[in-house]
């Protein structure tokens, strides 16, 4: 078994050289750097988990706050490989090599190519730590780092205002979720005296009103990074980044984090009925809201986008009714589809020099006929169409949510024939009839067609880790020791008779795109066409409720300055002053420095020198 370290950090050490030295590497050896030590992350990840399968490794690397939570409870750096994270791992390094050999060939143009794959790197080698952390505040710190990577990210090409307000409307929404796990991260060191992983999960949990809290807190924290309702918005804009980076983010990595965190939480949520329900019914309404946005939708990315959080509603449905199995199973195998649909995406957009409208596209079948073959693999995965993967893992999750609740069932049920609708619209109005364009497409290169190849074939089979026939299965088994087994189980004349009314309702979809959409014809729905496309007004809520009155607010104090005179300002100005005094101590020079320091040592002198001889200060 190879040390766990190696995992963040190689990725990590592809980070420093690239931002320290990345002018020095010309044309695409950034990339192929970047690239290779992600590869080298990956065959570390495949070693250790075939390793761990026996017993889990945790690594202490150093103690950090000793002595917190008394004898036994020190807070200690160290990172954590069992069969969970180990599956994480492969997802993350496996995709994430993928994604970085995409991204040399979409990228070759682009004048800050170093940065941008150092970008990459530093991004998966913080998601490696989040997944590998034995402790809550560590993982708090892969949290938050990977919310600066994405920052980063999606405002790559910041020279465009779209791109640097959806980069940050990311980073801000994701706070809003991050102080809720904050607040969860003390309420288990205060109830429990530690926040250890491997050390809660194996003390007594019992049901109470703090249990409840506690993962309710977690629960706001999964929200904000997996933009579940009501803090979905910030996804679909952050399309305005790279679209490698919306495979990576949305894909694979960082929006999966939330159903991670749950996952990892098991022995909290599995005792946490409330909390619990919480976290299925926000996954069932948001699966459901993805999908209704996702109809009406015209940027080839933003129907991803929608798609991406309609697909995460599902695994956070499956954690929530306790099928945390099939929630990382989902979890898998979307990050193979979705990944796929978003290079599909990008492969057309690179060919079309930067478009991204679907009504100036049709008939790239003809002239992409990869791109196309792969794109059609990947929505007949995500709709659910048997045997690809998605079918597998979605039926799963369903037969979970019957066993809960029939409603909950009825809500991921209608979600998967919308699903089979806007991914078939997405595929006619790109793929199918005549090209509406102006410019000249041509199928990609070779660097970008292996991963697209390589991630068909994992969408087409990956399902094979965990079907759904009946009974136990390798995947649900080989997380077993980890997460446990769902206690609800429906009868096998049941199971048969809910994946026949999901298949025939995700071919009722294909047939209902189809007539409206066949040979690349444009037809908006009626009715809801507008309020599909408007997300469901959802934004225009948020701007009307918080950010208008915030704007008047700053508007009116505004005003009030002027009116005044400048009083405010002049008041700003005096209450600055001694701040301009204490600067001069901060110069940058070091005689200065030394000079308080000796300064400072003959005041305690002096002071003790008057306490030894009985006076006071």
């Amino acid at each position: 078994m190879l040390p766990v370290y190696l995992l963040p950090l190689l990725p990590f050490l592809g980070f420093l050289v690239l931002i320290l030295f990345g002018r020095r590497f010309p044309g695409p050896l950034a990339g192929a750097l970047a690239s290779a030590l992600v590869g080298l992350a990956f065959v570390v990840a495949l070693i250790d988990f075939f390793s761990v399968r026996s017993v889990p490794m945790h690594e202490l690397l150093w103690s950090w706050l000793p002595g917190i939570g008394g004898k036994g409870h020190n807070l200690e750096i160290g990172f954590y490989l069992d069969r969970l994270s180990s599956l994480m791992t492969l997802v993350v390094t496996g995709v994430g090599f993928l994604i970085h050999v995409f991204s040399i060939g979409y990228m070759e143009h682009d004048p800050r190519f170093p940065r941008f794959f150092a970008f990459l790197n530093f991004f998966v080698a913080l998601m490696l730590i989040l997944v590998l952390a034995d402790s809550y505040p560590l993982m708090f710190v892969g949290w938050e780092g990977v919310g600066v990577a994405s920052y980063l990210l999606i405002g790559f090409w910041f020279e465009g205002k779209i791109n640097a307000n959806a980069a940050r409307k990311a980073f801000v929404m994701n706070r809003i979720g991050d102080l809720g796990f904050l607040l969860g991260i003390f309420l288990i060191f205060r109830q429990y005296g530690t926040t250890v992983l491997p050390s809660l999960a194996k003390m007594p949990i019992k049901t109470d009103s703090a249990l409840e809290l506690i993962c309710l807190f977690l629960l706001v924290g999964a929200i904000g990074k997996s933009a579940q309702l009501p803090l979905t918005t910030w996804l679909a804009d952050a399309m305005a980044g790279p679209t490698p980076v919306s495979a990576l983010i949305h894909a694979a990595t960082m929006v999966t984090a939330g159903v991670y965190l749950v996952a990892r939480s098991h022995f909290f949520f599995s005792q946490a009925p409330v909390a619990s329900s919480w976290v299925a019914w926000v996954g069932g309404l948001t699966a459901l809201y993805g999908a209704l946005s996702a109809m009406n939708q015209y940027d080839i990315k933003k129907i991803l986008a929608y798609s991406t959080i309609s697909q995460l509603g599902y695994m956070f449905m499956a954690v929530g009714v306790g099928a945390y199995w099939a929630g990382m199973y989902h979890l898998v195998t979307h990050a193979f589809f979705k990944a796929l649909l978003f290079l599909a995406a990008g492969s057309v957009i690179h060919a079309l020099q930067g478009e991204q409208d679907t009504r100036k596209m049709g008939g790239l079948a003809k002239t992409m006929p990869l791109t196309g073959a792969v794109g059609l693999i990947a929505v007949l995965a995500i709709s659910g169409i048997p045997p690809f993967s998605g079918f597998f893992s979605k039926e799963a999750i369903l037969g979970a949510s019957f066993a809960y609740s029939p409603w909950l069932w009825a809500v991921g049920t209608f979600t998967a024939l919308l699903t089979a609708f806007y991914m078939l619209r997405w595929y006619l109005l790109v793929f199918s009839g005549t090209y509406r364009g102006q410019a000249h497409p041509h199928e990609s290169g070779p660097v970008m067609a292996v991963p697209l190849v390589a991630l068909a074939i994992l969408a087409a089979l990956g399902g094979v880790i965990g079907p759904q026939l009946l009974g136990s299965n390798w995947l649900e088994n080989y997380l077993k020791p980890v997460l446990g087994l769902p206690s609800l189980h429906n009868p096998a004349t049941t199971e048969l008779s809910l994946i026949a009314i999901a298949v025939l309702l995700a071919l009722l979809g294909f047939l209902w795109a189809y007539l409206r959409y066949r040979s690349g014809r444009l037809t908006d729905l009626r009715g809801f066409g507008p309020i599909s496309a408007k997300a469901l007004y959802l934004d225009d809520l948020y701007a009307g409720s918080v950010a208008s009155p915030s704007k008047a607010i700053s508007g009116a104090l505004e005003r009030t300055d002027r009116v005044f005179g400048g009083g405010m300002s002049a008041t700003g100005e005096v209450l600055t002053e001694p701040g301009r005094w204490t600067n001069l101590w901060q110069s940058g020079f070091v005689r200065v420095y030394a000079l308080s320091m000796l300064l400072g040592t003959l005041l305690l002198v002096l002071y003790l020198a008057v306490r030894m001889l009985g006076g006071s200060l």
